[in-house]
This record gives structure tokens, sequence and C-alpha cells, in this order.
């Protein structure tokens, strides 16, 4: 929060104070200006703008030494186990036969971007219920650009949300960076939800009981399964 803090004051709330020590012990910590309402998805609006914020969190992140860890095939197999282990809907199994040759392309596709890693409503929030949103609570990650739409689709809450992968394209693509064609974001699209909806399966067993979210799971596992392989 600190580093994107102090290169720009569109992403992250402002920082009011922070330190390293408190009550006599090494313990980091800040304060932040008071924005209390949080984003919602199945508002389009305000979709748009946590996806306009995610663009610019990796525009700012590129320049920022940040501690990541990365979004690859053993990150995907070590949460793809354990969603296989917990009967998750669809072929979990397959995906995981898949995930090096998807792992390949996606890096192909586009060259590792720092992303916020933790990009969901509850972490937009604003002063008004109308916005301006700003992004909290950082997780950095090494990842393709389009892992912080697929994460957010899936930690939506609600079967309205819009499409998010391709709002955060476009969203770069207005900071300059290019569009991809059409093909080519839906198989980033696809191999996306489908890593985020194994991972969250895996991390979310409350979620496992709401219906619309099991359905989407499987839809998203299977359209992985059956995509071509490139």
């Amino acid at each position: 929060m600190p580093a994107i803090a102090s290169r720009c004051n569109d992403v992250v709330p402002r920082l009011l104070a922070q330190g390293d020590q408190l009550g006599g012990e090494s313990l980091p910590w800040l304060v932040m200006e008071d924005l209390p309402h949080r984003g919602r998805s199945d508002v389009v609006q305000t979709a748009r703008a946590i996806m306009h914020l995610a663009a610019r969190f990796e525009q700012e992140a590129a320049g920022v030494d940040l501690p990541t860890y990365p979004i690859d095939a053993e990150f995907v197999r070590t949460h793809g186990r354990t969603a296989v282990d917990h009967h998750c809907p669809g072929p979990a199994a397959e995906l995981l036969d898949r995930v090096e040759a998807d792992d390949a392309w996606i890096r192909a596709d586009s060259p590792t971007v720092k992303c916020h890693g933790d990009v969901h409503p509850w972490n937009a929030v604003g002063g008004t219920a109308n916005g301006p949103w700003r992004l909290i609570d950082p997780i950095p990650r090494t990842a393709h650009w389009a892992w912080d739409a697929a994460y957010a689709e899936m930690t939506s809450g609600t079967p309205d949300t819009p499409d998010l992968v391709t709002m955060l394209a476009e969203e770069r693509a207005a900071l300059g960076a290019d569009l991809p064609d059409p093909d080519r974001l839906h198989r980033i699209q696809v191999i996306l939800l489908g890593w985020s909806s194994v991972m969250w399966w895996s991390l979310l067993p409350s979620r496992c009981q709401e219906a619309w979210w099991v359905e989407q799971v499987r839809g998203h596992v299977s359209d992985l399964v059956e995509l071509p392989r490139a």
C-alpha cells in the first residue's frame, strides 16, 4: 500500500500515517483515509471502475520492488489437487492433466505483471456508494495481466457479475496496452476462469453450498477441459 500510494493518488486510499513499530514490537502499521462504502460487482459502472483500478495497479506496480509469488502451473496443481479431493464439480482432474500446456500458452501470450492479487468487491472502497473507488489489501502476485479479473469474477458473490476479463482488457487498452483479438481474449478468459474456479473451490468451502456458484465452477472447469489445446 505505501509503495503504490507514494506513486499515485488514484489507485489506493490516501495514507495518513504509517510506521513499523507498535507497542514496542516490530509490527508494520498504517492509517488510511476513511472510505466506508464497498463496491458491488453487479453494478456495471462499479465493476468497470474496479477493473480500471486493477489496470492502474499493474501499471504503477511495474516500477516498484514488491515481494510477490507466482500464479503458475505449480500454484494451479496445488489448489487443483485440493479441489479434486473436495469433489470439485466438473472434470477438475482433467483440468490438471493439461495445466502445463495451458501455463506455457499463458506465459507465451503476455509477459507476467505484478498485479494486485486480491481484487474483489469488498477490497474496493469509496467515500460514497458511487465512488470514486480505491483498492485496499493487495497481495501482490506475478501473473498474467487478466488474473485479477478472473479472480474477481469468482469472488464477486453474485451471478450478475459482468465479463470482468473483457473489461480489464479494455481498461488496459485505454492506458496504452494492446487489446487482444477476440479469439485470444476468449482463450485467456477460459484458462484463467478455470484456474480461478479450482482455486476458490479449494479455498471457499462456504460457497460450495450456493447452487449458482457450483454451476459456475462446473461450467468454467468444463470449458477449460473442452478448450482445444494450443
